[in-house]
């Protein structure tokens, strides 16, 4: 799987949380990981990092960081 605007996500992720236990790498390693786990070929993919939402769009082997919400 390819990713797209994931400097973005790692960007959002840092500014959120002072103490991030992940790297811009492990952090983009682990959203593929949930992707193909979820079998999410399609679709909106939302991952939960304590109380904030990280949006995703999965398309044609693409996954595309959208967002968060808190």
């Amino acid at each position: 799987m390819k990713t797209k605007n994931f400097e973005k996500l790692y960007s959002d992720f840092t500014r959120i949380f002072d103490l991030c236990r992940y790297t811009d790498e492990s952090l983009e390693e682990e959203i593929i990981r949930r992707v193909k786990e979820d079998n999410i070929s399609d679709g909106m993919f939302l991952f939960r990092f304590r109380l904030v939402i990280f949006k995703f769009e999965v398309v044609d082997g693409f996954v595309e960081y959208i967002g968060f919400e808190k």
